[in-house]
């Protein structure tokens, strides 16, 4: 059995910390930052790192002026130069069948009928292909509501779309064989 022990300073000072049985007791001690450690980095160097290393384009559409600022990595996603991009011929580039759907979402969410614009539709790049997108997007509205700017991040989702369609095609295929044969079929692993 192990012996008793009568509590010394150390307990003294644990009891008066409101340490002791069943309670934690923990020293911390403050360092002085580390004259070695690098600075931080500065918010558009972040945001430019960030922005390299999600793959994704982002835009900013000044809407009162109808400026487009369109990021570099969006105009490499699709193909265009500086300039051939602008508000006025984004809409020319979305597929004719995403037209509709596209409008609706946008016009939805400048209305305030959604939290967040969030679109996947087709818009054709400089090559004369079309490419799906996920086009995501927060507005800022003034005191009326009305949206002021509007930013948004576009990802290029086409491999995964594609795959999507084909993995679909492949089981519709894989159906009417199945039923075509008219006999029995058993999967197992």
């Amino acid at each position: 059995m192990p012996k008793a022990r009568r509590p010394g300073k150390k307990g003294a000072r644990q009891r008066a910390h409101g340490a002791g049985p069943g309670r934690v007791a923990a020293r911390v001690h403050a360092k002085p930052p580390d004259s070695a450690a690098p600075a931080p980095l500065a918010a558009e160097e972040r945001n430019r790192l960030i922005l390299a290393a999600v793959a994704e384009g982002v835009y900013e559409w000044k809407v009162a002026s109808n400026d487009l600022y369109v990021s570099p990595r969006l105009r490499q996603m699709l193909g265009f130069r500086v300039g051939e991009l602008s508000s006025e011929n984004w809409y020319e580039h979305v597929h004719p069948d995403d037209k509709a759907l596209y409008r609706d979402a946008m016009v939805g969410y400048f209305k305030g009928r959604s939290k967040r614009f969030v679109c996947e539709y087709r818009v054709l790049d400089a090559r004369g292909r079309y490419r799906w997108v996920s086009d995501r997007g927060n507005a800022v509205r003034d005191a009326g509501g009305r949206v002021t700017h509007f930013l948004g991040a576009i990802s290029d989702i086409t491999e995964q779309v594609e795959t999507k369609q084909a993995l679909q095609r492949s089981d519709e295929r894989y159906a009417l064989a199945v039923n075509a044969a008219g006999e029995a079929v058993y999967d197992w692993d």
